[in-house]
Protein backbone atom coordinates (compact mmCIF):
# COMPACT_ATOMS: atom_id res chain seq x y z
CA UNK A 1 0.00 0.00 0.00
CA UNK A 2 1.39 3.41 -1.03
CA UNK A 3 1.18 6.46 1.23
CA UNK A 4 1.74 9.73 -0.64
CA UNK A 5 2.74 12.71 1.54
CA UNK A 6 2.59 16.19 -0.02
CA UNK A 7 4.57 19.32 0.88
CA UNK A 8 1.90 20.38 3.41
CA UNK A 9 2.17 17.13 5.32
CA UNK A 10 -1.19 15.86 4.07
CA UNK A 11 -1.27 12.31 2.80
CA UNK A 12 -3.35 10.02 0.66
CA UNK A 13 -3.41 6.24 0.65
CA UNK A 14 -3.47 4.04 -2.43
CA UNK A 15 -5.28 0.76 -2.83
CA UNK A 16 -4.09 -2.29 -0.91
CA UNK A 17 -2.29 -5.12 -2.68
CA UNK A 18 -2.14 -8.65 -1.28
CA UNK A 19 1.18 -10.15 -2.37
CA UNK A 20 0.69 -13.49 -0.60
CA UNK A 21 -2.49 -14.51 1.19
CA UNK A 22 -1.07 -17.66 2.80
CA UNK A 23 0.32 -18.04 6.30
CA UNK A 24 3.43 -15.86 6.79
CA UNK A 25 6.18 -16.14 9.38
CA UNK A 26 6.64 -12.52 10.44
CA UNK A 27 9.73 -11.90 8.31
CA UNK A 28 9.34 -9.07 5.81
CA UNK A 29 12.13 -7.04 4.21
CA UNK A 30 11.31 -4.19 1.82
CA UNK A 31 14.03 -2.19 0.04
CA UNK A 32 14.29 0.10 -2.99
CA UNK A 33 16.31 -0.69 -6.13
CA UNK A 34 17.72 2.57 -7.53
CA UNK A 35 18.77 0.79 -10.74
CA UNK A 36 15.30 -0.29 -11.89
CA UNK A 37 13.35 2.17 -9.67
CA UNK A 38 11.27 -0.54 -8.07
CA UNK A 39 10.85 -2.06 -4.63
CA UNK A 40 11.98 -5.58 -3.77
CA UNK A 41 10.30 -7.56 -1.00
CA UNK A 42 11.65 -10.61 0.82
CA UNK A 43 9.28 -12.60 3.01
CA UNK A 44 8.45 -16.00 4.46
CA UNK A 45 5.32 -17.86 3.43
CA UNK A 46 4.40 -21.44 4.30
CA UNK A 47 7.96 -22.06 5.54
CA UNK A 48 9.42 -20.90 2.24
CA UNK A 49 11.49 -17.75 1.63
CA UNK A 50 10.18 -15.76 -1.34
CA UNK A 51 10.77 -12.49 -3.16
CA UNK A 52 8.79 -10.22 -5.50
CA UNK A 53 9.29 -6.95 -7.37
CA UNK A 54 6.80 -4.19 -6.57
CA UNK A 55 6.04 -1.34 -8.99
CA UNK A 56 4.32 1.87 -7.88
CA UNK A 57 2.09 3.77 -10.30
CA UNK A 58 2.29 7.42 -9.11
CA UNK A 59 -0.82 8.41 -11.07
CA UNK A 60 -3.10 6.60 -8.62
CA UNK A 61 -0.66 5.29 -5.95
CA UNK A 62 -1.41 1.69 -6.86
CA UNK A 63 1.09 -1.19 -6.59
CA UNK A 64 1.58 -4.20 -8.85
CA UNK A 65 3.65 -7.29 -8.14
CA UNK A 66 5.58 -9.80 -10.20
CA UNK A 67 5.21 -13.54 -9.66
CA UNK A 68 6.97 -14.94 -6.61
CA UNK A 69 10.57 -16.15 -6.82
CA UNK A 70 11.47 -18.92 -4.34
CA UNK A 71 14.85 -18.61 -2.61
CA UNK A 72 14.49 -21.81 -0.58
CA UNK A 73 12.78 -25.10 -1.22
CA UNK A 74 9.20 -25.49 -0.05
CA UNK A 75 9.09 -25.93 3.72
CA UNK A 76 12.85 -25.34 4.12
CA UNK A 77 12.56 -21.97 5.86
CA UNK A 78 10.66 -20.61 8.85
CA UNK A 79 11.52 -23.18 11.49
CA UNK A 80 12.60 -22.19 14.99
CA UNK A 81 14.18 -18.74 14.92
CA UNK A 82 14.90 -18.44 11.19
CA UNK A 83 15.76 -14.91 10.10
CA UNK A 84 16.48 -13.00 6.88
CA UNK A 85 18.05 -9.77 5.69
CA UNK A 86 18.00 -8.03 2.28
CA UNK A 87 20.73 -5.63 1.09
CA UNK A 88 21.11 -3.69 -2.18
CA UNK A 89 24.59 -3.17 -3.67
CA UNK A 90 24.29 0.01 -5.78
CA UNK A 91 27.80 -0.34 -7.25
CA UNK A 92 27.07 -3.73 -8.79
CA UNK A 93 23.28 -3.25 -9.04
CA UNK A 94 22.83 -6.56 -7.25
CA UNK A 95 20.95 -7.73 -4.19
CA UNK A 96 22.11 -10.08 -1.46
CA UNK A 97 19.49 -12.10 0.41
CA UNK A 98 20.99 -13.38 3.67
CA UNK A 99 19.09 -15.95 5.71
CA UNK A 100 19.30 -18.85 8.11
CA UNK A 101 18.84 -22.40 6.90
CA UNK A 102 19.65 -25.63 8.73
CA UNK A 103 21.44 -23.67 11.48
CA UNK A 104 23.73 -21.89 9.02
CA UNK A 105 23.94 -18.38 7.59
CA UNK A 106 23.35 -18.67 3.84
CA UNK A 107 23.16 -16.03 1.10
CA UNK A 108 22.19 -15.73 -2.56
CA UNK A 109 22.91 -12.95 -5.03
CA UNK A 110 19.76 -11.64 -6.71
CA UNK A 111 19.71 -9.85 -10.07
CA UNK A 112 16.59 -7.74 -10.50
CA UNK A 113 15.25 -6.55 -13.84
CA UNK A 114 12.06 -4.59 -14.43
CA UNK A 115 9.97 -7.75 -14.31
CA UNK A 116 11.97 -10.70 -12.98
CA UNK A 117 14.46 -11.92 -10.36
CA UNK A 118 17.30 -14.31 -11.17
CA UNK A 119 19.22 -16.09 -8.42
CA UNK A 120 22.84 -17.05 -7.92
CA UNK A 121 23.75 -20.28 -6.17
CA UNK A 122 23.18 -20.36 -2.40
CA UNK A 123 26.42 -20.49 -0.41
CA UNK A 124 27.41 -20.46 3.26
CA UNK A 125 28.60 -17.35 5.09
CA UNK A 126 28.85 -19.03 8.50
CA UNK A 127 28.22 -22.75 8.75
CA UNK A 128 27.43 -25.69 11.00
CA UNK A 129 27.19 -24.04 14.39
CA UNK A 130 23.72 -22.57 14.68
CA UNK A 131 23.79 -18.80 15.33
CA UNK A 132 21.24 -17.26 17.69
CA UNK A 133 18.49 -15.79 15.53
CA UNK A 134 15.55 -14.43 17.48
CA UNK A 135 15.62 -14.12 21.27
CA UNK A 136 13.15 -11.25 21.03
CA UNK A 137 15.63 -9.31 18.91
CA UNK A 138 16.64 -9.69 15.28
CA UNK A 139 19.50 -12.09 14.76
CA UNK A 140 20.88 -10.73 11.47
CA UNK A 141 21.75 -7.15 10.56
CA UNK A 142 23.46 -6.04 7.35
CA UNK A 143 24.31 -2.71 5.71
CA UNK A 144 26.04 -1.55 2.54
CA UNK A 145 29.19 0.51 3.10
CA UNK A 146 29.50 2.97 0.18
CA UNK A 147 32.99 4.04 1.30
CA UNK A 148 34.41 0.50 0.99
CA UNK A 149 31.83 -0.71 -1.57
CA UNK A 150 31.16 -3.78 0.57
CA UNK A 151 28.32 -5.38 2.54
CA UNK A 152 28.88 -5.82 6.28
CA UNK A 153 26.90 -8.44 8.21
CA UNK A 154 26.58 -8.71 12.00
CA UNK A 155 25.06 -11.49 14.11
CA UNK A 156 25.06 -13.20 17.51
CA UNK A 157 27.31 -16.24 17.19
CA UNK A 158 26.17 -19.05 19.46
CA UNK A 159 29.12 -21.15 18.27
CA UNK A 160 31.43 -18.61 19.96
CA UNK A 161 29.78 -17.88 23.33
CA UNK A 162 27.15 -15.59 21.72
CA UNK A 163 29.75 -12.96 20.85
CA UNK A 164 28.66 -10.25 18.44
CA UNK A 165 30.42 -11.01 15.18
CA UNK A 166 30.87 -9.25 11.83
CA UNK A 167 32.04 -10.20 8.36
CA UNK A 168 32.63 -8.31 5.10
CA UNK A 169 30.96 -9.61 1.93
CA UNK A 170 31.92 -8.76 -1.66
CA UNK A 171 29.59 -9.39 -4.60
CA UNK A 172 31.08 -10.36 -7.95
CA UNK A 173 28.67 -11.22 -10.74
CA UNK A 174 26.19 -13.75 -9.39
CA UNK A 175 28.42 -14.98 -6.55
CA UNK A 176 30.02 -13.50 -3.44
CA UNK A 177 33.15 -13.86 -1.30
CA UNK A 178 33.45 -13.53 2.46
CA UNK A 179 36.27 -12.02 4.55
CA UNK A 180 37.47 -13.20 7.94
CA UNK A 181 35.05 -13.08 10.86
CA UNK A 182 35.74 -10.33 13.41
CA UNK A 183 34.36 -10.25 16.98
CA UNK A 184 32.84 -6.84 17.71
CA UNK A 185 32.90 -7.31 21.49
CA UNK A 186 33.76 -10.27 23.69
CA UNK A 187 32.00 -8.88 26.78
CA UNK A 188 28.55 -9.89 25.52
CA UNK A 189 27.90 -13.60 26.09
CA UNK A 190 24.11 -13.52 26.46
CA UNK A 191 21.83 -13.99 23.47
CA UNK A 192 18.73 -12.74 25.26
CA UNK A 193 17.12 -9.52 23.98
CA UNK A 194 20.12 -8.77 21.74
CA UNK A 195 18.22 -6.25 19.54
CA UNK A 196 20.97 -5.80 16.98
CA UNK A 197 20.99 -2.87 14.58
CA UNK A 198 23.53 -1.77 11.99
CA UNK A 199 23.63 1.34 9.79
CA UNK A 200 26.19 3.05 7.59
CA UNK A 201 26.90 6.78 8.06
CA UNK A 202 27.89 8.21 4.65
CA UNK A 203 29.11 11.48 6.19
CA UNK A 204 31.81 9.88 8.33
CA UNK A 205 32.23 6.77 6.18
CA UNK A 206 31.75 4.63 9.29
CA UNK A 207 29.44 1.83 10.38
CA UNK A 208 27.38 2.13 13.57
CA UNK A 209 26.48 -1.07 15.40
CA UNK A 210 24.01 -1.13 18.31
CA UNK A 211 23.08 -4.00 20.58
CA UNK A 212 21.90 -4.78 24.09
CA UNK A 213 24.63 -6.39 26.16
CA UNK A 214 22.71 -8.66 28.49
CA UNK A 215 25.91 -9.67 30.27
CA UNK A 216 26.56 -6.04 31.26
CA UNK A 217 22.95 -4.82 31.37
CA UNK A 218 23.64 -1.95 28.96
CA UNK A 219 22.84 -0.84 25.47
CA UNK A 220 26.10 -0.33 23.58
CA UNK A 221 27.22 1.37 20.36
CA UNK A 222 30.34 0.48 18.39
CA UNK A 223 31.86 2.38 15.47
CA UNK A 224 33.26 0.25 12.65
CA UNK A 225 35.67 0.93 9.79
CA UNK A 226 35.35 -1.37 6.81
CA UNK A 227 38.38 -2.01 4.62
CA UNK A 228 37.79 -3.29 1.11
CA UNK A 229 40.33 -4.27 -1.51
CA UNK A 230 42.27 -7.41 -0.57
CA UNK A 231 41.74 -7.00 3.21
CA UNK A 232 37.93 -7.31 3.37
CA UNK A 233 37.65 -6.86 7.11
CA UNK A 234 36.03 -4.50 9.60
CA UNK A 235 37.66 -3.06 12.72
CA UNK A 236 35.53 -1.97 15.70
Amino acid sequence: QVIDVDSNGDFSIGSELSVDSSNNNDIIELEYDTNVNKFVALYASNNTLKSVILTVDPSDNSVTSTAETLLTGSGAFGTNGDNAELVFDPDNNKWLAIYSQNDEIVARVMTVSSSSISLGTAADIHGTAGPSWDNRGRGLQAAYDTAADRIVLCWVDSSNSNKRTSVVITISGTSFSVGSEVVITDTATSDSNAYLDLIFDPTSGKLVFFHYNGSQGDGEVYIGTCTGSSTNTCSW
